[in-house]
């Protein structure tokens, strides 16, 4: 894989797998993730961004820039020079309307932006204090609720799965640990919403299933469950998700 894309092929790639290492508790310790993170940080725009997921249709990538910062800070790494680059690149590029969206080489995205780009800009700032109560975030989460609203946006985001960057749109489960994390009310209305939906697709035996799957990278199928089968590791993401709401709130 050339170094000026990290993000392709999808699954395996050293972005998705650096996202997937942070999930799992490792750290800046381990020298193989750094050498991991350094690798992704050499493609680093002087401004801060990085290449699209198909740089020749988009020069920048929103998207993978909310997984960078996710794993650099889950990595114990928000303190790097090159995260608070990443940080402005945000705030700058910010649509009017809330969103974030690749800015264009030839591509021709939707004006107000992305929603599954937002979400992920958002997930990573959801791991950094700096951001709370930001107009940014106001902003963002604002945008990402009004495009939720159509009946199959609201579909898709009770399609619970890990990886989580396996389905390409945000979850409910996604979404809870987004407002969450940027410190927003169990009564602010995203998130009111999504702690209802998780709760509702909880089994009778307390788990959760796995509805997209199957994880297609041969070497780790037997490591998470098949579509249709309860998954240990949406059920760990679900409880964490509805501990942190409902802990935080009687606080």
């Amino acid at each position: 894989m050339g170094s000026h894309n990290m993000h392709s092929p999808h699954y395996r790639s050293t972005i998705y797998q650096l996202t997937l290492l942070a999930d799992m508790g490792l750290n800046a310790r381990d020298k193989r993730v750094t050498k991991g993170v350094e690798a992704v940080l050499k493609t680093q725009r002087e401004d801060g961004g990085f290449p699209g997921h198909d740089p020749r249709r988009c020069a920048y990538g929103p998207y993978d820039i909310g997984l960078i910062v996710r794993f650099m800070n889950k990595f114990g790494l928000g303190d790097d020079p090159r995260v608070g680059r990443m940080y402005e690149w945000i705030e700058e590029n910010q649509m009017p309307e809330g969103g974030w969206v690749g800015v264009k080489a030839i591509c021709n995205p939707r004006p107000q932006g992305c929603l599954n780009s937002t979400a992920n800009v958002l997930w990573g700032l959801a791991t950094s204090k700096n951001f709370i109560h930001k107009k940014v975030i106001r902003k963002g989460v604002d945008f990402i609720t009004r495009v939720m609203r159509s009946p199959k946006r609201r579909w898709e985001t009770s399609k619970f799965s890990y990886p989580q960057f396996w389905n390409f749109w945000i979850d409910d489960i996604k979404l809870a640990e987004i407002c969450v994390g940027l410190g927003l009310s169990r009564g602010n209305r995203a998130l009111k919403g999504s702690l209802h939906n998780i709760l509702a697709l909880q089994g009778n035996d307390g788990r959760w299933i796995e509805q997209n799957g199957n994880y297609p990278v041969r070497e780790l199928k037997e490591f998470f469950p098949r579509k249709g089968q309860p998954s240990k590791w949406v059920t760990a993401k679900a409880m964490t998700a509805l501990r942190r709401a409902y802990v935080k709130s009687r606080r």
